[in-house]
């Protein structure tokens, strides 16, 4: 099966913490983009609450952690 390459490939979610679907949904987009794949990482500037555990800087920290080095950049 041939798969689509797009030059820009947009990832949108909370990353509320970032988890295994987040992950493969990175995957998939890195796998169709021949450019740049552009994570957007939402409530970004919402304060610390149960429902929002994670800051924006920790998330974006989680999700490069947990891409191989090449991908993470």
């Amino acid at each position: 099966m041939l798969t689509k390459l797009y030059d820009a490939v947009v990832a949108i979610g909370r990353f509320q913490p970032p988890h295994r679907s987040h992950l493969a949904l990175i995957e998939r987009a890195i796998a169709q983009a021949r450019g740049h794949v552009i994570v957007c990482i939402g409530s970004a500037n919402q304060p610390r609450t149960v429902k929002n555990p994670f800051t924006f800087n920790e998330r974006a920290d989680l999700i490069r952690a947990s891409l191989p080095p090449a991908e993470a950049a």
